[in-house]
């Protein structure tokens, strides 16, 4: 299975199916710009105020490092 986010309001699901050699494809729509208008939110007020900010650079590193090991 795979999901493809290529635009910010729509993704799309494929599953490859055994039993007819090929891939079966869904188009689905998201809306992920409130979630990224959340995160610039509280990065902002975090700097403004001097709080701790939510996501780490470790944690940042983390992910960045699972999407280099699947790209080999």
């Amino acid at each position: 299975m795979t999901v493809e986010f290529a635009s910010s309001d729509q993704s799309t699901i494929s599953v490859w199916s055994r039993l007819s050699p090929k891939w079966d494809c869904a188009i689905i729509a998201t809306n992920r710009d409130g979630m990224f208008r959340d995160e610039n939110r509280q990065f902002r007020k975090a700097v403004a105020e001097d709080h701790p900010i939510i996501c780490t650079v470790a944690e940042s590193r983390k992910s960045a490092c699972v999407i280099l090991d699947a790209l080999g």
